[in-house]
């Protein structure tokens, strides 16, 4: 309790900063989310306030938000439909007990720890579906902007009304529109620096509401533009009630007994529930003190939250990715439903100004953010497979719905893998529901293989997740062989490149992918589906063969396929502020007794999230069979040194009786002592005899590099006798010194 209470007190600041402009941002969003659903605007903004009460003292996560969907328009537009018979109230309380069903369901799902269980549905599936919910706010909102309103069953049938709208558009509703839109294009380009202090929803109501007072919109009137006379009036503006008690709605279960209802409340849950761990997992990859949500808490705090809000006249509650930036602990998700709710108190009569054009806007520019080009382009990359997944669901949700939608997704993912499995039904059936993962463990290397058999897609991910999860409270090495399988899907491969190490392994866990050499890939995405072909064994090129002879020179083995062990990697300095995405053509040996060295290739990116560039490189890893203080010797090039002499940085350490070391690398360690013993006389005459290197210790491995791009078979040959004659110069210095048998690993 008192560590919490500290927590909260040290970054009360940060939260209550970022809590009040996730308030400004939401507000004018959950109105516009229960308007595009068709309901009362109140209802989101009780959700939302409602999420930042509830949710967050019983959430597994950190940084994100709670409260309404936009996801979720399609399922409530057409549920409220549905269900309403010609009455939109009696829809509307027959949605908020959906609600609460979906709410019972979906805490059920944290309670029996099934949230862990949400990587079994397609990537691509999901994608495919985000996308359609996108489509459809933009297809059912632009009526909104040529001041139309429409009811539709569908966001196909929504779409062929849009010449209906265009048609007998309401030039000055239009108007605002325009203005809402330049605004929205101009604060994204951040052509205004200043701008930049509120939030794009806050500017976009302060320059249409100036239009809203113009023109008048406080009662219906006819008003003159190009000599036709169009409406305004209060029906284009948020009809939220000033009253409080007006606020609430209660449900109703009358429809409990119809089939309708329980495929919106389904939907309700699926999409919910996919929602929220799709956003939980996205933040904490952002999360600045890296910490992992417990997704199984996180789905029974949004689910509770439901409930509530079904309960008084909200809409379902999911987790969300935070808009803006700045908050360090969940106390921020409080804080924000608290500022939320007395925003409402305080300025309920500034909010009925607000016009449903302007509201608009930001829904189109959300569903445009959820199908937005870039997606179907990089679906298309990652393979055709993933593609026809995509589309397929995509199609499917437009015309059938989400559920519907995402259940013909999955079997689409099935029947593909299937065809091309080349494996007969009933083995195929056997493979999915009993997927073979055997387990090896060797007691001189201290390694624990997994290896796989058959089809390994999206349904064997929690089978392989226990495997994981169980293996890595024990054993420090493991390796998953795929070597035997015959599919391996996009999915898995996701899930083993992004999420089994943070979720399922612990950090000090080195954790190998291997196997793959022999596949087909359907892209050359490192995630792609892959395939092996009958009889098919592993094609090198050239450069392969080189390496491979070279290693086996050096009393190693060499692996050409994709690895994504690159957990040690990342305690070198040099990759702390680089995105490894994958290494290549590793090998492994030993030099001398003492020394376990590592060659491979390496692809990473570097740069800002908007201008990261792919970078190569091949590295040699040298197992210190002693502890060493950390440091990184890099070429003392000339903006380094000026950068010495003009900001006197204490991290160049200079060795005085060397001057030509010192002036040709520059030496960065924090014990500068430490450093200095390491760097004898023999290591420095070897360093300054031989070409330029990069060179780093973390404290138990150096990394040896030279140019950013890959090495030819020479240019590894000489890496490899640099390391070995290197690995030589360091075991005769440590044996020089005084044996201390605590130092050696």
């Amino acid at each position: 309790m008192t560590k919490k209470l500290t927590t909260l007190q040290h970054y009360f600041k940060e939260d209550i900063t970022a809590a009040f402009g996730l308030a400004l941002v939401v507000l004018p969003i959950a109105l516009g989310i229960a308007v595009a659903s068709g309901l009362p605007p109140m209802a989101g903004v009780l959700s939302a306030i409602i999420g930042g009460v509830v949710a967050t003292f019983f959430r597994g996560s950190h940084v994100t938000i709670n409260g309404p969907s936009a996801g979720l328009i399609a399922v409530m537009l057409s549920g409220g439909i549905a269900l309403g018979d010609g009455e939109s109230l009696i829809g509307f309380q027959c949605l908020l007990a959906a609600t609460i069903v979906a709410g019972v369901g979906q805490m059920l799902l944290g309670l029996l720890k099934l949230g862990e269980r949400g990587d079994i549905i397609p990537a691509a599936a999901i994608n495919g579906m985000l996308a359609a919910v996108g489509v459809t706010i933009i297809v059912t909102q632009v009526h909104l902007i040529f001041g139309a309103s429409v009811e539709s069953d569908s966001a196909y049938e929504s779409f062929w009304l849009i010449d209906d709208s265009i048609r007998s558009l309401n030039p000055v509703i239009l108007l605002i529109g325009v203005v809402a839109i330049i605004i929205l294009f101009l604060h994204k380009q951040g052509v205004v620096k200043a701008a930049q202090a509120l939030p794009t929803p806050i500017w976009i109501i302060l320059f249409t509401i100036p239009i809203v007072y113009y023109f008048n919109f406080f009662e219906t009137h006819y008003v003159p533009f190009f000599n036709t006379a169009y409406p305004v009036g209060p029906e284009y503006l948020v009809n939220i009630p000033l009253d409080i008690k007006n606020y609430l709605v209660f449900p109703s279960f009358e429809k409990v007994d119809q089939l309708d209802f329980w495929i919106v409340a389904l939907s309700i849950l699926a999409v919910s529930t996919i929602e929220t761990l799709v956003s939980a997992k996205a933040v904490d990859k952002l999360d600045p003190l890296e910490r992992n949500t417990n997704l199984n808490k996180e789905l029974f705090a949004t689910g509770l939250s439901s409930i509530v809000a079904g309960c008084i006249g909200g809409l379902p509650v999911i987790t969300a990715i935070p808009v803006y930036n700045g908050a360090k602990t969940k106390w921020s998700n409080l804080y924000y439903g608290i500022i939320l709710a007395l925003f409402v108190l305080l300025f309920a009569p500034i909010i009925r100004l607000i016009p449903l054009a302007a509201l608009a806007i930001l829904l189109i520019y959300t569903g445009y953010k959820l199908a937005t080009p870039k997606q179907w382009v990089d679906t298309y990359r990652k393979g055709d497979d993933q593609f026809l997944i995509f589309f397929t669901t995509f199609f499917a949700t437009l015309v059938y719905g989400l559920l519907i939608g995402l259940i013909i997704g999955i079997v689409i993912t099935l029947f593909n893998h299937y065809a091309k499995s080349n494996l007969d039904r009933k083995t195929f059936i056997k493979y999915l529901t009993e997927p073979s993962i055997q387990t090896t463990r060797t007691e001189n290397t201290h390694e624990l293989y997994v290896k796989l058999e058959g089809i390994v897609n999206f349904i064997n991910i929690p089978a392989l997740k226990n495997v994981l999860k169980t293996s890595g409270k024990t054993e420090k090495h493991i390796i998953v062989d795929m070597s035997n399988a015959r599919l391996v899907d996009y999915t898995v491969l996701e899930y083993l490149h992004d999420d089994a190490a943070r979720y399922d392994l612990p950090e000090e866990m080195n954790f190998e992918l291997v196997g793959l050499g022999a596949h087909d890939a359907y892209s050359r995405h490192p995630n792609a589906t892959r395939i092996l072909p009958s009889d098919k064994k592993p094609q090198l090129n050239q450069r392969q063969i080189g390496l491979r002879v070279l290693s086996e020179k050096n009393n190693g083995i060499f692996w050409p396929e994709v690895r994504w062990d690159f957990q040690q990697l990342k305690d070198f300095e040099f990759f702390k502020s680089r995105t490894i995405e994958y290494t290549f053509n590793t090998a492994k040996g030993n030099y001398k007794m003492f020394f376990e060295w590592q060659t491979c290739d390496i692809t990473f990116e570097e740069g800002s999230v908007f201008s990261n560039q792919e970078r190569y490189t091949s590295v040699s890893i040298l197992h210190l069979p002693f502890n060493a203080p950390k440091f990184v010797l890099q070429r003392e090039a000339l903006l380094d040194k000026i950068g010495v002499k003009l900001a006197l940085r204490e991290e160049d350490i200079n060795m005085d009786e060397y001057p030509e070391f010192s002036n040709k690398f520059l030496l960065e360690g924090a014990n500068r002592e430490a450093v200095r013993k390491f760097f004898n006389e023999p290591l420095i005459e070897y360093l300054k005899g031989n070409p330029y290197y990069h060179m780093e210790c973390n404290g138990t491995m150096l990394l040896i590099f030279k140019e950013m791009r890959f090495a030819t078979p020479s240019a590894m040959t000489r890496l490899h006798e640099f390391s070995n004659e290197l690995a030589e110069i360091l075991l005769e210095s440590w044996k020089a010194q005084p044996l201390d048998l605590e130092s050696m690993l």
